[in-house]
């Protein structure tokens, strides 16, 4: 492991990635020289190679020598003394170190070249040992001896002459090159800079803006793929973290984007029950079509240099009005659709449920929430006084008036049930027809929140229904019934229409399971 080790930042750069922002370190260190883990060979060491034994000699005293001159030995080393941190007597051991450590290397690959495992090994013991000598900031020269180092362990390896090493020799060669240092810079293989911009091109490129993606968008913008594989170096004490190549990366974007549309598309929502607002749904489709394509922008490659501007706007002429003939008939529809308040009012009942604050909630807090989400697009007021109570003497406080843009105003009737409790019913029926309506609304809510036992609410409702079509007694006489499709298991929806001097109101009995 390195010790006492200081990090000199050269420079800081602000990288935008996936709408974060990451700050970028780029300088270089100073670390003191250690010692190194010495594996044993049995079979091969200093103790009983002659010939090791001797050349371990000649190193030994060629690298004394050389320490004898540092750090006068070369125009960057001698910059090492002006430096606070630098004490030239923590390299005192360094040449005896060195040359232990080529010899110990060399011991450590004849060990284990023929085993199994013997890149994982021998690549891990290397980068171990190479950590160990340390390192000079930028311009103050390499580690004092790595070089000597590398070059002394590849000498060696290239010793390995059998034709059945030669493709282990070429990896081990390759590994120790990866270290070679320039002005005491490691050669790095992989710029990350380069593959956090390739994920973030992605990731903006990629829709996570509509609906159906929106929920995927957190978890991308979390996760950066760079990363091939991590793994711990039993010897260095460190986990190893390898980067993805650029290719690599391309190609892991390529099938997660391919995953993601095969797994999440129209017809797999349709086929699940789940495409219900499709024309929102086509326009968040068009306009990212159309975003994609400004995206990519418009080249022309025609030999004609003055017709290639015409032909760029030729393209993207045709383009808009395509863009504009898809979304024309979209819009109109969704613009129907803006003030229809019975939709508005199943969609405010929807968020209400899926809120855990209000299932078990009384009546005025559960009817004033679904008026707070309705108070987007309409003019609301809950609680208010109109028309007469029951007893026909104070005025009436009727849950919830909804006024829309064409100021047509509707009232809506809350109540809790845990039962189906009739005489409890036909009162807040009476208040929609009698009570509270002297103006003959033409539309009215009477929504009923069912506190009741898991897997009964279809029987409750099927009570509810044989009720309000035999037993309630309507002011406006009841000329039809309608069962209507709810978007959601725990919703059913009871239309009724009556007639109003000569005129069709209608009361929306909307069931919520709570």
């Amino acid at each position: 492991m390195l010790n006492d080790s200081i990090f000199f930042v050269d420079k800081i750069e602000e990288i935008s990635i996936c709408d974060s922002t990451m700050y970028y370190f780029t300088g270089s260190s100073f670390s003191r020289p250690t010692d190194f883990k010495r594996i044993e060979n049995e079979n091969h060491n200093l103790k009983n190679c002659k010939h090791c034994k001797k050349n371990h000699q000649l190193v030994l005293e060629r690298l004394e020598s050389r320490l004898k001159n540092f750090p006068f030995c070369c125009d960057f080393h001698k910059k090492l003394i002006n430096e606070k941190w630098f004490n030239k007597n923590d390299f005192t051991e360094v040449a005896k170190l060195s040359a232990d450590k080529i010899y110990f290397t060399w011991d450590f690959i004849k060990k284990f070249i023929d085993e199994p495992n013997w890149e994982e090994e021998i690549t891990d013991y290397l980068s171990h040992v190479i950590d160990t000598f340390g390192s000079f900031p930028v311009d103050h020269g390499e580690p004092l001896f790595l070089g000597s180092y590398l070059n002394g362990a590849k000498d060696l390896v290239n010793s390995l002459d059998e034709k059945k090493y030669k493709k282990k020799k070429r990896i081990i060669l390759d590994h120790i090159n990866s270290y070679y240092l320039s002005n005491g810079e490691k050669k790095q293989n992989t710029d990350f800079n380069i593959l956090l911009s390739i994920y973030d091109k992605w990731f903006k490129t990629f829709p996570f803006d509509i609906s159906i993606f929106k929920g995927l968008k957190e978890k991308f913008s979390r996760t950066l793929p760079i990363i091939e594989k991590t793994r711990y170096n039993k010897y260095s004490g460190l986990a190893i973290a390898s980067p993805k190549t650029k290719s690599n990366l391309i190609k892991l974007l390529c099938d997660i984007t391919n995953q993601i549309v095969t797994q999440i598309n129209s017809l797999k929502l349709y086929e699940e029950g789940k495409l219900n607002d499709i024309e929102n749904y086509k326009l968040e489709i068009i306009i990212q079509k159309r975003k994609l394509k400004i995206k990519e922008g418009y080249q022309n490659n025609i030999k004609e240099p003055n017709s290639r501007y015409r032909n760029i706007l030729k393209s993207w002429f045709s383009d808009e009005i395509e863009f504009i003939k898809e979304l024309e008939p979209t819009l109109k529809t969704i613009e129907n659709k803006k003030d229809n308040l019975y939709l508005d009012i199943l969609y405010a009942c929807s968020k209400m449920q899926e809120n855990k604050i209000f299932w078990k909630a009384d009546e005025n807090t559960r009817t004033k929430q679904i008026l707070d989400l309705l108070e987007i697009s309409y003019h609301t007021k809950d609680q208010s006084q109109i028309g007469v109570s029951a007893t026909g003497i104070k005025p009436g406080s009727i849950d919830g008036i909804v006024i829309d843009s064409k100021r047509i105003q509707f009232i809506i009737e809350a109540l809790n049930l845990k039962y189906l409790n009739k005489k409890y019913i036909q009162d807040h029926i009476s208040k929609l027809e009698i009570n509270y309506d002297n103006k003959g609304l033409k539309t009215k809510f009477l929504i009923s929140y069912c506190d009741i036992v898991n897997g009964t609410f279809q029987e409750f409702y099927e009570k509810y229904i044989s009720f309000i079509n035999y037993e309630v007694k309507f002011q406006n006489l009841k000329e039809s019934f309608e069962n209507l499709e709810p978007n959601y298991a725990n919703q059913r929806i009871l239309k009724t229409v009556h007639s109003c001097e000569k005129v069709s109101v209608t009361i929306y009995h909307i069931l919520l399971k709570m």
